[in-house]
């Protein structure tokens, strides 16, 4: 039986912004997030893999972030400070927000509504978007239900009218 897991790794080393964000983007088919660590000492990168065991989804989130790193010219091998790995339904648990309501970033948003984390993102800058509850190391939480209100209401097709006067 496969199990759906969350790995962090705080990992050694300021890499530049650039390599970060392509480390974020190769590693998108794995809900991948960069960010967090202790500025100019580490970096953050957490995953979402599939494996039937936590010790093969620790070995194989450990051997996609290498290889990405690798790619984008982050220097390995990597020196992992920190591992923290959690089923993702004990994640999710644990981000219940306010009034016990789930709490999802952009990644969650667009994996739930099968669009991208780019759309996700341009959604998110609309002036009728809710305010983030919260600024985490990875990246902005919004509550769902105020995320699913926002998607549910009705919008005209085409672009808005111009105001003539």
């Amino acid at each position: 039986m496969s199990i759906e897991w969350s790995i962090r790794f705080e990992i050694a080393g300021d890499p530049e912004e650039e390599a970060l964000d392509l480390l974020m983007e190769r590693a998108d088919a794995y809900a991948a997030v960069v960010g967090g660590g202790v500025p100019g000492v580490s970096f953050g990168v957490r995953l979402s893999i599939e494996a039937a065991r936590s010790d093969v989804a620790h070995r194989r989130a450990l051997e996609v972030v290498t290889r990405v790193a690798r790619a984008v010219g982050i220097a390995t091998p990597l020196k992992v400070l920190a591992v923290d790995i959690a089923t993702m339904s004990d994640l999710v648990s644990a981000n219940r927000g306010i009034a016990g309501e789930y709490l999802v970033g952009l990644s969650d948003i667009a994996r739930e509504h099968g669009f991208s984390r780019q759309r996700a993102h341009e959604l998110a800058t609309h002036r009728l978007f809710p305010a983030p509850v919260s600024e985490t190391s990875a990246g902005r939480v919004w509550r769902c239900v105020d995320v699913e209100r926002f998607l549910a209401r009705k919008r005209e097709p085409g672009r808005p009218r111009r105001a003539t006067g």
